[in-house]
């Protein structure tokens, strides 16, 4: 898992995140997401054989909110924006952490 943030890359919806699958001597690219903020984490929940992810999402007019992204048999989707809301009292481990700044978790 790779997340991308600087100022050619970042904008007021989040940054770029990368997940890869080692596959022999390469990488499949399994998830290209825009828009995403930290934290990112690791849910309990697995879709087809993959954990769900947790990404916050918001800037640009959108309020700021945490989203599930499921794998759906090739990759988790592109635009978390657009993807369910998490509960709140759902079971996450961190994968990549909040460092200032970031976005803020309501």
């Amino acid at each position: 898992m790779v997340y991308v943030e600087g100022s050619d890359i970042c904008g007021s919806g989040g940054c770029k995140m990368y997940v890869l699958e080692e596959h022999g001597n390469d990488f499949r690219v399994r998830a290209r997401t825009t828009v995403t903020w930290l934290p990112i984490s690791r849910l309990a929940t697995r879709t087809l054989g993959w954990s769900d992810l947790a990404v916050g999402v918001g800037g640009g007019g959108l309020p700021t909110h945490r989203v599930r992204l499921q794998f759906d048999g090739w990759e988790y989707p592109g635009n978390p924006s657009l993807a369910p809301a998490l509960d709140r009292h759902v079971s996450e481990e961190a994968l990549i952490t909040v460092k200032t700044p970031s976005m803020p978790i309501p």
